[in-house]
């Protein structure tokens, strides 16, 4: 193979090449390209490069929400982490309020709500045990 800047004979490296050096590299080490580096070749690889579905194959997502009910699960979230933070936190500042709903919004956004927690049969319904083991 010839050298594609100097015309020059060129060194088989692909027996010994790590991954982002040159399969051939030039034998004079004056044959440089513009970033100082010896003068390589690199064949194609005999992977398929992927290639991206056509536009006509996509379909385009559906949005899960609209813009009020965005802002309406939002505002509840800041709610309930006002309610349940400054419950829980003697000294509530805003930020452990808005970490709070950040929480409260993302699990929301993520899994959706119930607006009622599920209904559990009579007959398998326990009391809560007041008691610590000990």
């Amino acid at each position: 193979m010839q050298c594609p800047k100097c015309g020059g004979d060129m060194i088989d490296k692909r027996a010994t090449k790590t991954e982002k050096q040159p399969d051939f590299s030039c034998a004079d080490p004056n044959c440089v390209n513009e970033k100082g580096y010896r003068t390589g070749v690199w064949l194609q690889s005999k992977r398929p490069v992927p290639s991206k579905a056509p536009q006509s194959q996509q379909t385009p997502r559906q949005a899960k929400w609209t813009w009020p009910l965005l802002a309406a699960t939002y505002s509840r979230a800041l709610l309930i982490a006002k309610k349940y933070v400054t419950a829980s936190i003697e000294k509530a500042t805003t930020a452990d309020i808005l970490a709070g709903a950040h929480t409260i919004f993302i699990t929301a956004a993520r899994d959706g709500v119930q607006l009622e927690a599920p209904k559990v049969p009579a007959e398998t319904a326990q009391e809560p045990d007041e008691t610590w083991p000990e």
